[in-house]
């Protein structure tokens, strides 16, 4: 997943993505935002539109794609 967020809100988003068991991957900028990419396993991303909206008033977007299959750790 990559989102890309203000800078105020980076730290609700990375810590959101950790509680899914998110890995993140790396934090950069584009522009005046900046930009969060991580591996999350899909099923934790159910529901995340509407959590990231809630997180950031709105004001963050994101993306996903396929990475690859992996066997999950039990929680």
């Amino acid at each position: 997943v990559e989102v890309t967020v203000d800078d105020e809100f980076m730290g609700a988003v990375i810590g959101d993505l950790n509680q899914r068991r998110g890995q993140v991957q790396d934090v950069g900028s584009r522009g005046a935002k900046k930009l969060v990419a991580a591996l999350v396993p899909l099923r934790n991303m159910f529901g995340y539109s509407t959590r990231v909206r809630s997180l950031t008033e709105g004001r963050a977007t994101f993306s996903m794609l396929f990475h690859s299959y992996d066997t999950l750790q039990s929680a």
